[in-house]
């Protein structure tokens, strides 16, 4: 089954941050859909909507700390 994500990231803005997020997405198989991004007074508003065609890995990628 698959699962759209729409995740939000907001805070402080520095060199990389997408970059890490994306790539632990990768490591638990999410398709990446779409990407928006912000930087206003070096705040980051990041948004990144992915999809899991396995329900189980929702869990996982949601459980990510």
């Amino acid at each position: 089954m698959r699962e759209f994500i729409l995740i939000n990231i907001i805070g402080f803005d520095k060199p990389g941050v997408t970059a890490a997020v994306t790539e632990v997405l990768g490591k638990y198989g999410a398709f990446i859909q779409d990407i928006g991004q912000s930087n206003l007074h070096h705040q980051l508003n990041l948004s990144i909507l992915i999809r899991v065609d396995d329900a189980t890995q929702s869990g996982d990628v949601l459980s990510i700390s």
